[in-house]
């Protein structure tokens, strides 16, 4: 048995890596999903829509992981200055995401489990040697997290920040679909309208539908989006250490995801 359940939670995380990759390919080609249906009609049947769900899941499956591919080259643009563990940032007491009073709290919580965290003396005496301690308390808290009380919560952020690396990697692919899909729906619509009164209504759904993915793929797969879910994976990820601390570590993560995210919209993203 204790062969089986490390066996079996690697199993489990690996199913759930798939599970994060192929929606984000699903999400890239759902307007392309959804123009084949306005405009295929006659196709919405048993064998159609069974055969349409293959090819679709395949389809997802495949860009999914030429996304686990390219989300390397994603880290290391964004990242590159953090050293690619953003965590251990956000736990120097050089850094401001986290108020005094709570990064305090934090590293209390980890020297009281027997990890010997740098004052901040001394991580201005020695940086490497204290970020190889937070490197230590980062991997600490990765491992218990699947245990502790707040591992739901640290799952679903670190989730969230898979999905928009990997997004983040394919946005040129998930943009080329839904514009194209937007234009082929729109042109479709007007060509409709000038032998009708009104367009079909499955074609102005398609249109509607592939305008907001565009606009989603266009403001929400962008670097700063990663960056945001990123810092808000490494605050929830803290409260491993100190479970009572969970809310409002929560609220201010959700502050600093708010605030990321408006910030790189409001400036020109280097991602295309």
């Amino acid at each position: 048995m204790s062969a089986f359940g490390p066996a079996s939670a690697h199993a489990a995380t690996h199913l759930r890596s798939v599970l994060e990759r192929s929606a984000v390919g699903a999400l890239a080609l759902l307007p392309a999903a959804v123009t084949a249906a306005a405009l295929s009609p006659h196709a919405i049947n048993p064998a159609g829509i069974a055969a349409g769900l293959v090819l679709f899941a395949g389809a997802s499956f495949l860009l999914g992981l030429l996304a686990s591919q390219l989300a390397a080259g994603v880290d290391s643009a964004i990242f590159r200055q953090f050293g690619n563990r953003l965590p251990v940032v956000l736990l120097r007491h050089s850094d401001a995401t986290l108020p005094p009073a709570a990064k305090a709290r934090v590293h209390q919580a980890l020297m009281s489990r027997g990890l010997p965290l740098p004052s901040a003396t001394v991580e201005a005496a020695g940086p490497l040697h204290a970020d190889q301690s937070y490197r230590e308390a980062v991997a600490w808290m990765q491992a218990r997290a699947p245990s502790s009380p707040v591992a739901g919560r640290v799952t679903r952020a670190h989730t969230l920040y898979q999905m928009r690396r990997h997004a983040c990697a394919i946005r040129l692919v998930g943009l080329a679909v839904a514009g194209a899909m937007l234009a082929l729906s729109v042109l479709i619509a007007v060509r409709q309208a000038e032998t009708a009164a009104l367009p079909a209504p499955a074609v102005t759904i398609a249109a509607v539908v592939n305008a907001l993915m565009l606009a989603a793929w266009f403001l929400e797969a962008r670097q700063g989006a990663v960056v945001a879910a990123a810092k808000a994976y490494a605050l929830r990820l803290f409260t491993v250490a100190s479970p009572a601390d969970a809310a409002p570590v929560e609220a201010r993560a959700r502050r600093v995801a708010d605030i990321d995210r408006a910030a790189f919209r409001s400036t020109s993203d280097s991602t295309p």
